[in-house]
């Protein structure tokens, strides 16, 4: 992409790296795509200046030479003093059958605002079906030897669809409870994000959040909100903590009274 710095442009500038994987070419054609609309959504929204984009073709060269030049490129791009180039690496997550993505050490400080966003690069896994729940209606943790991050899932294990679904995300470290629970549809102080689905059919599951390994001493609740089939609106809790990749599965429970741990959830 060519250097486009203009005089009198005081945004942020940013320099994108993504990663394809040419031996896997569906794989790497819908890694590409993702990355890079992860890329437009964060330029969008803070409103940088794209300066320059880099493209790594893992498994041609080793050492990650593309990673490195993209670096060096950022450098050039920062004003003496001023934190003003965003370096954005979309995902970490291998493409296909490859490894995870591991940055290599860079000597020297690095004046940069880095930004290291968790894209899903399989579109099609927002969505999966999967037995086993063990109960109508579950937390599934999709744990995998190739990426960095967990996905979280909702999973619909009725005979039924749930509709107006609402979810709240609250955090906890080791040593206090969680908050009150909150009104209906509301957020408590340690919300970490919401989501929302018109409709979670049987036998489907949903991604309602990515979480990375470097989790210390932090646990997530997942509140769900939803209309039934019998039209009356419900609210569950399931609690993250404890899962890893031998225990995926966590049963969605009655709302319980307020204070308890994650772990009595």
């Amino acid at each position: 992409m060519e250097d486009m710095v203009s005089n009198g442009d005081n945004r942020v500038k940013a320099v994108a790296y993504y990663r394809t994987r040419p031996s896997e070419p569906e794989a790497s054609a819908r890694a590409l795509l993702a990355q890079k609309e992860a890329v437009r959504e964060l330029v969008e929204k803070y409103d940088y200046r794209l300066i320059r984009e880099f493209t790594e073709r893992e498994g041609e060269v080793k050492g990650y030479p593309v990673f490195r030049a993209a670096i060096r490129a950022a450098v050039a791009l920062t004003t003496p003093g001023l934190l003003d180039v965003a370096f954005i690496i979309p995902s970490h997550a291998g493409i296909g059958a490859g490894a995870a993505f591991t940055e290599p050490y860079i000597p020297g400080s690095h004046r940069l605002l880095n930004w290291e966003l968790s894209t899903i690069l399989d579109p099609d896994l927002n969505e999966i079906a999967l037995p086993g729940a063990p109960a109508a209606l579950s937390l599934y943790g999709d744990f995998r030897w190739n990426e960095p991050d967990t996905r979280f899932y909702l999973c619909n294990a009725g005979t039924e669809p749930i509709t107006e679904v609402v979810v709240v995300i609250d955090s906890a470290n080791a040593t206090e409870p969680f908050d009150d629970p909150s009104p209906d549809g509301e957020a408590s102080r340690r919300c970490i994000e919401t989501g929302h689905w018109n409709a979670v059919q049987p036998g489907r599951c949903v991604l309602i959040d990515v979480l990375g390994r470097l989790r210390i001493d932090s646990h997530y609740r997942y509140r769900v909100t939803f209309t039934a089939a019998d039209g009356s609106r419900r609210t569950m809790m399931a609690c993250e903590g404890g899962m890893d990749s031998e225990n995926r599965w966590v049963a969605f429970t009655e709302a319980r009274v307020a204070g308890g741990r994650c772990s009595g959830d």
